[in-house]
């Protein structure tokens, strides 16, 4: 899933959207990872500017992250971009 473009963004875009992701029953860690990337987009290309992954398990017990993720690519570290994260569960909590 991907947000749009801050055209006017320049070196300190901002993004305000939500983002429904769902949520699988599958523990393994490829779906307890959550990718993130940043990309500069010009009007016949897209290039990468960075990506980092974030571990959503604690999130998936607390049910909040606010957080900055580093980016980096195949040259190293390129910045850090800030993500708020609400899990909501479609259905109430296991009984213990």
């Amino acid at each position: 899933k991907r947000t749009a473009v801050d055209v006017r963004g320049g070196q300190n875009p901002a993004w305000d959207e939500e983002i429904r992701i769902t949520v699988t029953k599958d523990s393994s860690e490829k779906n307890r990872t959550l990718e993130v990337s940043c990309w500069e987009k010009e009007a016949k290309t897209e290039d990468l500017l960075g990506q980092g992954k974030v571990d959503i398990r604690e999130t998936l017990r607390t049910g909040e992250f606010d957080d900055w993720v580093k980016l980096e690519t195949e040259g190293g570290y390129r910045g850090d971009v800030f993500l708020e994260m609400t899990f909501y569960a479609n259905a109430p909590a296991p009984l213990n």
